[in-house]
């Protein structure tokens, strides 16, 4: 059977960025995952939305002069990783929202559901995952 090659019958393998788009609430700040970026399209600036009363998140593309637009990714190809912002105004906001079923000294992690006619990565804060605390770095 591993004689000739045309006897397979191969797909190619899809090798692009696999995972989920997630969303990360740490101590001192927030994550975006490569995959989250990637779906909402690289896009430079975002404006940060909250609905306190559904406990939700949201990460809408947007242009530079829009209101409360904030700086956000490179392009493809330039975007290496995920994007962190640290002693954020949106971990203090998320923070608040759950405060009471959230712990202080927790990291969080959720699945972002993008919404492509809004151009937006919405959060459900409600469907957190509680991380495990980070280890101490070795010096």
């Amino acid at each position: 059977m591993f004689k000739n090659f045309n006897e397979f019958n191969f797909e190619v393998v899809n090798v692009s960025i696999q995972g989920t788009p997630d969303f990360y609430v740490n101590l001192n700040g927030i994550t975006f995952s490569k995959k989250m970026i990637e779906d909402m399209n690289y896009p430079a600036y975002i404006r940060p939305l909250v609905d306190a009363e559904n406990k939700a998140l949201a990460f809408q593309a947007c242009k530079q002069s829009d209101d409360r637009a904030m700086k956000f990714s490179k392009p493809r190809g330039e975007q290496n990783g995920c994007i962190s912002f640290q002693h954020n105004v949106l971990q203090r906001t998320a923070r608040t929202v759950m405060k009471e079923s959230w712990k202080d000294n927790s990291r969080y992690c959720m699945t972002a559901i993008y919404f492509p006619e809004a151009k937006a990565m919405v959060v459900d804060l409600t469907s957190a995952t509680e991380l495990p605390p980070l280890r101490p770095r070795k010096k």
